[in-house]
């Protein structure tokens, strides 16, 4: 029986609650359960596969601080380093270097070991530097001074970019060591190299090059600069082709790479066949000389010039069969054969021939002879002209006939 004053509950309600109730103690019943499963046996845990295990990346060594010695007011310390840390900082000194100059393929040495300048405001970070040397110019040879000369340059490369406008307090000194003479004997570097000093380089009679030990006055250990030799090469310029056989001669010319630098210096010719004059000659004001070249036989040759203080130099030229000579004398000895028999005289055909050829072969000997240095002409004949030369003498031969060869032939 439900009370007077009790408000009625809903039907939904009332279910809805009990459900609730149900659902509690339910729950209630799985933690028990599962609590007494737990106290009898042990639950494994969820395993990975080793596939799906990621493992973190090992963490890169730290690279190790570079340890100079503390600045000392007024005065420059010199720390040096070992290979390990002096690589990285040679690298960049030599890429600073090549910018500077725009010139590759440098040979740049860096001393092993760290400048450091006193700060200029006291707790600013301190200028550091880097000594540098390397080849500025090869060894040439002078004529004036009969020796070789070369420059090497030398310099204090900042480390950072705050170096750069540092200042020393002292100046570093740098010397060349070696079998050389050098001017001037030490240099003083006070600041950040661009720009950097030259010393000049002198040696008598290097072969290959010279080695030289390039020192300054903080570092113990001096750098080896290899400076290498640069000797002017000697370029000839002529025909590549002649006539055989004596027919032709040509003049070549003989030029020193280095112009007027190689001035005065003497030059031997010589080639495998045939015959050059002079064969010793003197580079003129503008390092040049003429040579002229007579050719023998067929064939190949070889004409070679050098000297003491020069690169050699060569010319191959290619001895033809002389048949554009030979064919234009034949023609000039049939016209001198013709012009020497006129129209007065009456003969037979075969008889006009006859003298022709004889007039054609007498043209052919003065031509030859000619050739040989025997002039039996009496005219002066030029030293080149080629087919039209031989026309010429060929015809005046012919011309002339046998009384020319009376010049040769002995008195009875």
């Amino acid at each position: 029986m439900r009370h007077a004053d009790t408000p009625a509950v809903p039907r939904p309600v009332a279910l809805m609650a009990v459900t609730l109730a149900a659902a509690l103690v339910s729950a209630l019943m799985l933690l028990c359960t599962g609590d007494a499963h737990a106290q009898g046996a042990k639950v494994k845990p969820y395993a990975l596969a080793a596939s799906a295990v990621v493992k973190p990346a090992p963490l890169a060594p730290k690279p190790a601080a570079i340890a100079l010695t503390p600045a000392v007011a007024g005065r420059l310390t010199y720390t040096p380093l070992n290979a390990a840390s002096m690589a990285p900082i040679s690298r960049d000194v030599e890429q600073q270097v090549q910018r500077a100059l725009g010139r590759e393929r440098l040979q740049i040495k860096t001393f092993s070991g760290v400048v450091q300048a006193p700060p200029a405001v006291p707790g600013a970070p301190a200028p550091r530097f880097v000594p540098a040397a390397f080849v500025d110019d090869p060894l040439r040879y002078d004529a004036q001074r009969n020796q070789y000369l070369g420059r090497i340059a030398v310099g204090l490369m900042p480390v950072d970019d705050g170096s750069r406008s540092g200042t020393l307090p002292e100046a570093v000194q740098f010397q060349v060591i070696g079998d050389v003479q050098s001017d001037p004997d030490s240099v003083p570097v006070g600041g950040a190299s661009p720009p950097f000093k030259t010393i000049v380089v002198a040696a008598r009679d290097p072969r290959a090059g010279v080695s030289l030990r390039v020192a300054n006055s903080l570092s113990r250990d001096p750098v080896v600069l290899e400076l290498p030799v640069v000797r002017a090469l000697l370029r000839l310029s002529g025909p590549s082709r002649l006539q055989g056989f004596g027919v032709d001669t040509a003049d070549f010319t003989i030029e020193a790479s280095d112009g007027a630098a190689s001035r005065n210096l003497p030059v031997a010719l010589a080639i495998d066949r045939g015959s050059v004059q002079p064969n010793q000659v003197t580079l003129g004001p503008d390092g040049t000389a003429q040579v002229r070249v007579r050719s023998e036989s067929i064939g190949r040759a070889r004409l070679t010039a050098g000297g003491s203080h020069l690169e050699e130099g060569s010319s191959v030229l290619e001895y033809e069969a002389p048949w554009r000579a030979l064919g234009a004398c034949v023609l000039g000895g049939t016209v001198g054969g013709v012009l020497r028999q006129g129209g007065g005289r009456r003969m037979s055909g075969r008889r006009r021939a006859l003298e022709v050829g004889l007039a054609v072969l007498c043209g052919l000997l003065v031509w030859a002879l000619s050739v040989l240095g025997v002039n039996l002409l009496a005219v002066e004949l030029p030293a080149h002209g080629g087919e039209v030369l031989a026309a010429v003498v060929g015809a005046l031969g012919a011309l002339s006939g046998v009384k020319l060869l009376d010049k040769i032939s002995p008195a009875p």
